[in-house]
């Protein structure tokens, strides 16, 4: 199964090990917020993926290459 997230947004202080990324994060994090609450189902959160990644172990995924929509449909499954 692959995951095939377009845009996380990591939660609870998480950073990532790579500078030029921690930099992106900076200046674009407005704008992922905004497309999160525009299109949620896009753009992600690290808790979204693991809920999803946890849900497709439990109950299997649609299809073995798993879109943002897909990933968002199975983090919404594994809450209810």
């Amino acid at each position: 199964m692959i995951f095939r997230p377009a845009a996380i947004i990591p939660e609870d202080g998480i950073q990532s090990r790579t500078a030029v990324y921690r930099w992106m994060y900076v200046v674009l994090k407005p704008f992922l917020i905004l497309a999160r609450r525009i299109s949620p189902e896009h753009v992600l959160t690290t808790s979204v993926v693991g809920d999803a990644m946890l849900s497709a172990v439990r109950h299997g995924a649609p299809r073995s290459i798993l879109n943002p929509a897909d990933i968002y449909r199975l983090a919404i499954i594994s809450q209810a």
